[in-house]
């Protein structure tokens, strides 16, 4: 190991109390020592370090292409849905062909953290795809009565959504 970074160690990250008993602190200074060896330049720093930041998220570096073989086998026992392995929050429906994105909308309440998936009116978070397809979440306006149920606060902002995204309407 390199000398210790000094941030981690003032947020006392190597200490034996802190988050998995100074593990975490271990393991952010074996991936610095890595960084630190390869030699990047400024730009090459920040590129490197946005695509390993992407990765560890398993964000998608390029489109998802809609391909077979971008599909893991089937979900449920009928071989209705498949989903994405690429990017796990896409699933298609294999008789219909359409495939959904389920964070296409995020509605967001009054409070900060008021903020969810699911249908708001007759709107689902989820929506249809098209390829090739690189996700997009729109934050939606929601207003909660003292009932504790959702509307939309103004319909215009799903606008964007609907050019970005084929309006989910499940068949039934």
């Amino acid at each position: 190991m390199e000398k210790r970074n000094r941030e981690l160690d003032l947020a006392g990250l190597f200490d034996k109390d802190s988050d998995y008993e100074g593990m975490l602190g271990e393991a952010i200074q074996e991936l610095l020592d890595v960084f630190h060896k390869q030699g990047h330049s400024g730009f090459s720093a920040q590129r490197t370090a946005y695509l390993f930041y992407t990765l560890i998220k398993n964000d998608i570096l390029s489109p998802l292409t809609g391909e077979d073989s971008e599909w893991n086998s089937s979900l449920d026992n009928d071989g209705t849905i498949k989903q994405n392995n690429r990017l796990s929050a896409v699933f298609k429906n294999v008789p219909s062909g359409k495939a959904y994105y389920l964070h296409a909308i995020v509605w967001k309440g009054q409070n900060p953290r008021d903020t969810f998936t699911g249908r708001v009116d007759d709107i689902q978070s989820r929506q249809f795809v098209k390829f090739p397809f690189y996700p997009k979440t729109f934050y939606i306006d929601v207003l909660r009565d003292e009932k504790g149920e959702y509307t939309i606060k103004d319909r215009e902002q799903l606008l964007e959504v609907f050019e970005y995204y084929d309006e989910y309407k499940p068949t039934k």
